[in-house]
């Protein structure tokens, strides 16, 4: 789902729940808890799993026998004048409400409750909430895209326009093959295609001049399925690794760095340790103790796979063929510590010399930003269960009135597939003047 609509759910006056068949609530947005119609229901996990006929759930509204006419295939909307807030007094509302289809069988409800007067929240209140998903987007990755199948970009962290050449104003509007050089946006592309015909997440490095230095990127292409199991986007997260990878050169043409090397990793939670030729530990440092649960004699002078078990003979084999092709190689290696919690390790292989064929190996922890990534896509696909599940028209256009998504019961109620849908704009489907008067004025909030 494209993060524009994740922005409309979340920002608009649109407060969003949604019930399974058994009356259990089972998805609740932000703007909900905005409202603040529920008492003592105001973080998400205490709604989840509560039943919407509970007495004590929605008494501000006499709406019980309309939720039961859902699961009868009924929709309603009541307006609702002076609803009490605990802090935002006295509002105008409407509630909407429709039965939630997989096939011709209902399987819950959705409920969509709007206050009239949220409409009018400032840009300042908006972009603090913006601000506040980029940082958190920063804290893994310095800057974050989603592009859809078209490689068309729908959603970009604010902070990418330090990294890129290009105006923000046009990189609303632009495909991902124009952010960069042709050869580095060649490169973007097949990984891109790679990730969409394989469905798997591709690790790779990447690397670009921007404004006359070369920069290094660790990225991340993680695919995203719809609810048909096509690949309909691609997050794609770039870490600038340019610092890291001037020290792994230095280190590489001086042997003798390797105790400032292991000093300055020690700072920043990377694992070292070093393989001879006999696949046996010749050094462990301090933060791969941390990271394998291994002391330094408990590591050193034992075969490499008795300290990490993916590093057999063979595989070491295939490492050095790899290494001495390309001189550096990456892997994504998962270890399951004593607690038995899932660890994600970068782990990186180049000689250490180019005499011994002494392997240095450097391991990095991405547990946190794997799952922080997960739990993104996990977000992004329940706000797109909802889109595309509801029986309620929902499309997403651009600034120039363009279509760039909209759901099967858009689709279904215009007569159109989504083919010919993307191509139109709005004003084609609905009068402009009617728009101007009254949908566009959303766009203000945002």
């Amino acid at each position: 789902m494209e993060n524009k609509t994740l922005n409309l759910i979340d920002s608009a006056p649109i407060a969003i729940l949604s019930f399974n068949k058994s009356g259990e609530i089972d998805f609740v947005n932000k703007a909900f808890f905005d409202l603040e119609l529920l008492y003592g229901f105001e973080v998400p996990s205490n709604i989840i799993g509560t039943n919407i006929f509970d007495k004590d759930l929605l008494n501000h509204f006499p709406i019980g026998k309309e939720l039961n006419d859902i699961f009868g295939g009924t929709s309603f909307e009541k307006e609702f004048d002076f609803v009490d807030t605990k802090s935002n007094g006295l509002i105008h509302l409407i509630i909407k409400a429709a039965p939630i289809y997989d096939s011709d069988e209902i399987i819950g409800g959705i409920v969509i409750f709007e206050d009239l007067k949220i409409l009018e929240k400032t840009k300042k209140e908006t972009a603090i909430r913006n601000d506040f998903i980029d940082n958190a987007i920063h804290n893994v990755s310095d800057f974050f895209l989603v592009v859809d199948r078209l490689k068309r970009i729908q959603f970009f962290s604010k902070n990418i326009l330090h990294y890129i050449n290009i105006p923000s104003n046009i990189l609303q509007s632009a495909s991902i093959g124009s952010l960069f050089d042709s050869e580095t946006s060649k490169i973007v592309k097949e990984y891109l295609e790679y990730t969409r015909k394989n469905r798997i997440v591709v690790n790779e490095k990447i690397s670009y001049e921007l404004r006359g230095i070369k920069k290094v990127f660790d990225c991340r292409f993680v695919p995203q399925e719809n609810y048909k199991k096509e690949i309909s986007f691609i997050y794609i997260f770039f870490k600038d690794i340019t610092a890291q990878e001037r020290e792994i050169d230095s280190l590489y043409n001086d042997v003798g760095k390797l105790e400032i090397y292991h000093r300055l990793s020690k700072q920043t939670n990377e694992g070292v340790f070093v393989i001879d030729g006999e696949n046996k530990i010749e050094f462990w440092d301090d933060n791969s103790t941390e990271l394998f649960e291994l002391t330094k004699d408990e590591a050193t002078g034992n075969q490499a796979h008795n300290a990490v078990s993916i590093l057999s003979p063979s595989f070491l084999d295939s490492i050095r063929i790899k290494l001495n092709e390309k001189g550096l190689h990456k892997i994504v290696i998962s270890y399951f510590n004593r607690n038995r919690e899932k660890k994600t390790y970068e782990t990186y292989f180049t000689y250490y010399d180019d005499f011994t064929k002494k392997i240095l190996v450097k391991c990095i922890d991405i547990s946190d930003k794997v799952t922080f990534e997960e739990g993104l896509k996990q977000a992004l696909k329940s706000f797109r269960d909802i889109i595309t599940k509801s029986p309620l028209m929902i499309t997403n256009v651009d600034q120039d009135g363009m279509i760039i998504f909209t759901n099967p019961a858009f689709q279904q109620y215009l007569g159109y597939a989504d083919e010919e849908l993307i191509s139109k704009s709005f004003y084609d489907l609905i009068d402009r003047n009617y728009l101007e008067n009254n949908i566009f004025l959303i766009s203000e909030v945002f």
